[in-house]
């Protein structure tokens, strides 16, 4: 297919003011003016290390944990930018309890997704259910890495995710620079150590704004904010209490709630 052209920007949605802020200081409420056929949707699926060394070995420089809260990052750019175009709440929901199973796995379950819906042309439909699907992949390599199986399934899905965003981005959107920036900032404060994943410090999602300093405060006050807006109840793709303290969770994980 060639370049579609799907209609001007009508700015956020609802469902999208749930993404991180800093998002909306970015160009991308522009035409989905990008390229997409059936090769250009293989590329992103198929193993992209071996044509994408550089940005692989830039993950591998970064803590596992960072490298997932870095696909998870990206995902927001994709479904920022597709929101125009399409019903991402969904997407929205998963992406929360993605960001929460960065602070503890056992707080999402993001299954796979349905097929892309027949409804919406190949361009926006493909890269929305594929963010889903990535998003379940990072989630289910996180997990096996916990528990102790060797994979390089995080930081392999977080460089599709990386070369997502950027296709569906587009140059003109800031997207490169923030993931320069990102990146630096990842390996200077979460840089990779030969410690169990259990002993890496969680990446907040503020993290990943340019305008973020960071700061052990910042941090933690960063991931306040994410678990406090956290309801099972509302986002199905959280678990709820139970089940969390069921798989060993130890206390409240929603203190917040009634």
């Amino acid at each position: 297919m060639g370049t579609p052209r799907l209609g001007e920007a009508n700015g956020w949605t609802d469902e999208t003011m749930a993404l991180s802020p800093y998002l909306k200081r970015f160009p991308l409420n522009g035409p989905l003016d990008y390229e997409w056929d059936r090769d250009i949707s293989t590329s992103f699926q198929e193993n992209p290390a071996d044509d994408h060394p550089t940005l692989y070995e830039a993950l591998q420089l970064i803590s596992i944990k960072a490298a997932y809260s870095l696909g998870v990052a990206c995902s927001e750019w994709v479904i920022a930018r597709l929101q125009t175009a399409a019903d991402v709440s969904d997407a929205v929901l998963r992406i929360q309890a993605a960001w929460a199973a960065s602070i503890d796995y056992r707080y999402a379950d993001l299954p796979k997704p349905e097929s892309p819906s027949k409804e919406l042309p190949a361009p926006i439909g493909s890269p929305l259910w594929m963010t889903k699907q990535f998003l379940n992949y990072e989630h289910q390599f996180l997990i096996k890495t916990y528990k102790g199986v060797p994979n390089k399934g995080v930081r392999g899905t977080a460089l599709r995710f990386v070369l997502l965003g950027q296709h569906i981005a587009g140059q003109a959107s800031g997207y490169e620079g923030w993931l320069a920036g990102s990146l630096r900032k990842a390996t200077e404060f979460f840089p990779a150590e030969p410690t169990p994943i259990q002993q890496e410090r969680s990446v907040p999602p503020d993290f990943f704004d340019p305008e973020f300093t960071w700061s052990e405060q910042a941090g933690a006050a960063s991931q306040a904010r994410l678990l406090s807006e956290l309801d099972p109840s509302k986002n199905p793709y959280l678990r709820t209490a139970e089940q969390m303290r069921g798989d060993g969770f130890e206390g409240d994980p929603y203190p917040h709630l009634p």
